[in-house]
């Protein structure tokens, strides 16, 4: 009588390697989006440091001379308006950034006038 086999068979062997390979590409995919959003997130970083900037720079002149305009850098376009509201200054600042994968956005500050 026959002892009973050990070791693996051709076939398991080759379906725990398909296994294991489907197992390492989805640990690549996962690096390469988390790559790909970690280069997204210090786009923004800039960009909201380029807008912070800007903000503070117009709250800080006399609100006689606050005006609209525009700046542009590597990362995004910075568009800002003004509007007089009793006794302060409404600054909208839009910012379009160039990369395509981060979405546009906007914010808003009230500067007080003496």
């Amino acid at each position: 009588m026959r002892s009973p086999r050990r070791g693996l068979t051709l076939i398991e062997v080759i379906v725990a390697l398909l296994i294991a390979s489907i197992g390492a590409l989805a640990a690549l995919s996962t690096q390469a989006v988390m790559i790909r959003e970690r280069g997204r997130a210090n786009v923004v970083r800039q960009q909201v440091a380029v807008a912070s900037r800007v903000l503070d720079s117009l709250a800080s002149i006399s609100c006689t001379t606050i005006a609209g305009g525009s700046l542009t850098r590597s990362t995004a376009a910075y568009r800002w308006t003004t509007a007089t509201s009793g006794r302060s200054i409404t600054i909208s600042l839009d910012v379009t950034p160039t990369l395509r994968s981060v979405v546009p956005w906007s914010t808003r500050a009230e500067v007080p006038c003496p």
